[in-house]
């Protein structure tokens, strides 16, 4: 199922993610803790949808 995801994701130009939304009383997983370094780089097409999210939220 995992390739048929990401043929999908790469299929339709989608991100894809390492979010969860598990809200159990057990989660070990801190909120927005991606489990990437800080320095990791963000695609391109991603840092302006994100820039125009932020746009949209302060107009």
């Amino acid at each position: 199922i995992r390739a048929q995801l990401l043929g999908l994701a790469e299929q339709y130009d989608l991100y894809i993610t390492a979010g969860s939304d598990y809200h159990g009383g057990n989660k070990l997983i801190e909120l927005g803790d991606t489990g990437l370094a800080e320095d990791t780089p963000v695609p391109a097409g991603l840092r302006r949808f994100l820039d125009e999210v932020v746009k949209a939220r302060e107009a």
